[in-house]
């Protein structure tokens, strides 16, 4: 069953009422341009065809709670902190979720949640925001949820990716991602190795912070503003990961 029906079966049978809204958000796999958006660099993600879907009702009478099927433990979170995003009060909402995602695989299935959430809501609730405003949105979702200083990159691949393309970012316009197509005669195969990751115990805040570092050292805003970058004026590791912004 597709997430969409799951989440729709999933509500009824927890709640006995049909949901006001339900959305879908499909995960990312990034070509190139990692690390990159929180320095206003470029990066090159697609949207797939694996996704979250939503089921959402707000301001409900009856019994209110989140629930999910296949979705991780903690993924209340994330849901909570878009609806409170979205101005609602979680207690009054009324969720279910399903996922076709591989959970903690770098698929951005937390941004695929947060985004389907904020959809959902908008659509529960009459409201309409642009793609680039939901973006942002889901960016400070995800902070408020984990604490984790994410960037723009993955809610927008959501949030724009197109079937048969890729999207051409760059950050420091943010909100014109360019669709590519992507060659008939050429496929990317993903393997999921099994390897999970958690961002909030990762040290991509560290990397944040080594990041902005290093760019104040040559007295610019981000990476992307400095046009002499050297290495051998920074320690090792500062060194190391700014090099990999410019060579992505």
């Amino acid at each position: 069953m597709d997430p969409v029906a799951s989440a729709e079966a999933l509500f009824l049978e927890a709640y006995a009422h049909s949901p006001a809204a339900i959305a879908f958000a499909p995960g990312r796999v990034n070509i190139i341009g990692e690390h990159t958006d929180y320095q206003n660099g470029l990066s090159m993600p697609g949207a797939l065809n694996l996704g979250t879907a939503v089921a959402l009702s707000a301001h409900v009478e009856w019994p209110g709670m989140v629930t999910s099927a296949n979705t991780p433990d903690g993924w209340k979170r994330y849901v909570e902190s878009a609806l409170q995003e979205c101005g609602l009060d979680p207690t009054g909402c009324a969720v279910a979720a399903a996922t076709g995602l591989p959970i903690g695989a770098g698929l951005s299935s937390s941004a695929a949640l947060i985004v389907a959430t904020l959809l959902a809501a908008e659509s529960a609730t009459h409201q309409a925001s642009s793609r680039i405003a939901l973006a942002e949105t889901a960016r400070r979702a995800e902070h408020h949820a984990v604490g984790v200083p994410c960037g723009l990159l993955d809610p927008i691949a959501v949030l724009y990716g197109q079937p048969g393309h890729v999207l051409l970012l760059d950050f420091q316009k943010a909100d014109r991602p360019e669709p590519l197509p992507w060659p008939e005669n050429c496929s990317i195969a993903l393997f999921d190795s099994g390897v999970r990751h958690n961002l909030a115990n990762s040290a991509y805040a560290d990397r944040v912070a080594t990041l902005r570092r290093v760019a104040a050292h040559y007295g610019a805003p981000d990476l992307r503003s400095v046009t002499s970058f050297n290495p051998a004026q920074h320690p090792l590791t500062d060194a190391k990961r700014a090099k990999h912004f410019f060579s992505e």
